[in-house]
């Protein structure tokens, strides 16, 4: 297994130029068979491969070569780390540990690694467990997503899971371009961090109390957006960052 650090550099297009094939998103898993498929659609010069990068959030690039190139966000944890995540790579693929690399980033800037893909992720996923439960749930004879008061609810997560979104596409293209700064990564955390924390506990509330269960995912959801709200920097930080792009001055003493 190689080990590469400092690689904030590190993006989509840097690993598609690369020759790999993103086939691993966040909130989207793909299996070995679509893997697969992606690479014998590149080796017949297939002009549309099953998943094409821009439907993947990142990061995990199979070669032409055989070798695997995984990227994850920086962290602070043991440099056992490293060979954990190598490991896992080797085997979920089947390849041999030796030809993976795995590249630790900076999620600070790797915008669909930090905590605004994250959060948007989360968001995604309690509006999907949340639309389904409305769907199934019967009261007074009918799914409780006839009702007003439900579908207001899911009309608002939606709204917010678009936004966030959108903001995510627009940093991704700007990563690419080499134009994305960190007020830019700042100002997406910040605000889909707390559109996160918003839309969990209004799926939290169609769900009743079944919504502080984990049997209905919603719960697992509302404790992640809470986590994502905090870490990488506190909403408030990024806003500071932000706020001294604006007007030039710094405020953080």
């Amino acid at each position: 297994m190689t080990k590469i650090e400092k690689a904030s550099t590190f993006s989509r297009r840097t690993l598609l130029q690369a020759g790999g094939a993103l086939v691993v998103s966040v909130g989207m898993p793909i299996g070995l068979d679509t893997v697969l498929g992606i690479n014998a659609a590149q080796a017949q010069s297939a002009t549309h491969p099953p998943v094409t990068p821009d439907q993947l959030s990142s990061y995990i690039a199979v070669n032409q070569d055989g070798t695997v190139s995984a990227f994850f966000g920086k962290t602070d944890s043991a440099q056992g780390l490293y060979t954990g995540i190598g490991q896992i790579v080797a085997e979920e693929l089947d390849v041999p540990f030796k030809s993976v690399t795995v590249i630790m980033g900076n999620t600070a800037t790797s915008v669909n690694q930090g905590g605004a893909s994250g959060s948007t992720g989360v968001q995604m996923g309690a509006f999907e467990a949340t639309l389904k439960y409305a769907q199934e749930r019967l009261q007074f004879g009918r799914p409780i997503a006839s009702f007003q008061m439900v579908q207001d609810l899911l009309a608002k997560m939606l709204a917010n899971v678009t936004a966030c979104q959108c903001l995510m596409v627009r940093l991704a293209q700007m990563d690419d371009e080499g134009k994305l700064a960190d007020h830019h990564a700042s100002l997406a955390k910040a605000f889909c961090t707390a559109k996160s924390r918003e839309t969990v506990s209004w799926g939290r509330e169609v769900l009743g109390g079944n919504g502080i269960v984990a049997d209905y995912n919603v719960a697992r959801f509302f404790a992640d957006a809470e986590a994502l709200y905090s870490y990488e920097g506190t909403y408030q930080m990024q806003n500071l960052i932000v706020g001294k792009a604006i007007t030039g001055l710094g405020a953080f003493v």
